[in-house]
C-alpha cells in the first residue's frame, strides 16, 4: 500500500522569505497527525503546498502514491474558519452539499441522493436540527462542525484540517475529536494543525513538530518531548508537572 502522503525535500518561500525549508516525511494510512509549532512556522503553508494550492521552490509531493492532481477527489480540506465569508447568505444544508461537487461532472447539479447524504453528514456532527439555518447564525463551534460535515461529503481518504479546534466550545471540540478518531479507525489519514499543547498527547497518534524546518515527525511518545518542543518554539517553553514532564509555551 502506498503512503498516504510522501513529502521529499520541499522548500517554499514568499517574497524572498523562507516559509518551509527542506521538509521531508512519509505518513502512512490510518493516522491522526497533529501539526504543531509556533505562529509563522509554516503549518498552514505545508498543508496548502501538499494540496497544490501553493507552489514550491523545490521538492516532490505524492498523495496516495500519485501527484495531487490525479487524486484531488480523494482529498478533503477544512480551512481556518476565519478565512471563510460567514456573512454569505447560504443555508447549513447547502454548505454541506457543496462537498459533493468534487465528484460531480461540471454540468451536473447535486441530486436527491446528495441532499440525503448531506443530512446524514450533518447528523454525524450533531447539526441535523440546524440544517435550514443560515451559516452566519451559528456559533463558532457549530460552524466548524458544519465545515467538517462538508468534508465528510467527499468520502476522502486524506483530510487536512487547519485549526479545527480554534475558538470553539467544549461540546463541539468533543464531537469533532471523536469523529476524527472514528475516521482514523476507518483507515483515513488526517492532518490537523493544532495549537493547544495540553491536549496533544490525548488527541494525536503522530506528531509533526515544525518551525520552517521539520524538527520531529513520529509517534507522540518520541516527538512530544520537552527538548524538541523547546527547539521548535525557540526556547519559549517551561517544563512543568510531576512524574511525566509537560511542556507549556510561555510566549
Amino acid at each position: 500500500m502506498a503512503p498516504a502522503v510522501q513529502v521529499s525535500n520541499i522548500s517554499v518561500s514568499y517574497h524572498g522569505e523562507t516559509a518551509l525549508d527542506d521538509v521531508s516525511f512519509t505518513a502512512e494510512p490510518s493516522q491522526l497527525i497533529g501539526i504543531i509549532g509556533p505562529n509563522g512556522a509554516g503549518k498552514s503553508t505545508l498543508i496548502k503546498t501538499i494540496m497544490g494550492m501553493i507552489g514550491r521552490n523545490e521538492g516532490e509531493v505524492e498523495v496516495l502514491g500519485q501527484p495531487i492532481s490525479k487524486v484531488r477527489k480523494r482529498v478533503a480540506y477544512v480551512p481556518q474558519r476565519r478565512s471563510i465569508d460567514l456573512d454569505f447568505p447560504v443555508r447549513v444544508e447547502d454548505v454541506v452539499v457543496m462537498g459533493s461537487y468534487a465528484h460531480l461532472a461540471w454540468w451536473k447539479r447535486p441530486g436527491k441522493k446528495d441532499k440525503e447524504k448531506a443530512l446524514t453528514c450533518l447528523e454525524k456532527v450533531g447539526m441535523l436540527d440546524f440544517s435550514h439555518r443560515q451559516i452566519g447564525e451559528l456559533s463558532g463551534g457549530q460552524q466548524q462542525r458544519v465545515f467538517i460535515a462538508r468534508a465528510l461529503m467527499q468520502d476522502s481518504d486524506v483530510l487536512f484540517l487547519d485549526e479545527p479546534f480554534a475558538g470553539i466550545d467544549v461540546a463541539s471540540e468533543s464531537i469533532i475529536i471523536d469523529l476524527l478518531r472514528d475516521l482514523r479507525n476507518q483507515g483515513k489519514t488526517l492532518f490537523v494543525v493544532h495549537h493547544d499543547l495540553s491536549k496533544v498527547e490525548t488527541y494525536f497518534d503522530t506528531i509533526m513538530l515544525l518551525n520552517q524546518r521539520l524538527l520531529g515527525f513520529g509517534a507522540k511518545d518520541e516527538v512530544f518531548q520537552p527538548e524538541l518542543v523547546s527547539r521548535a518554539y525557540d526556547g519559549n517553553v517551561a517544563v512543568l508537572g510531576e512524574g511525566k514532564e509537560q511542556v507549556v509555551v510561555t510566549s
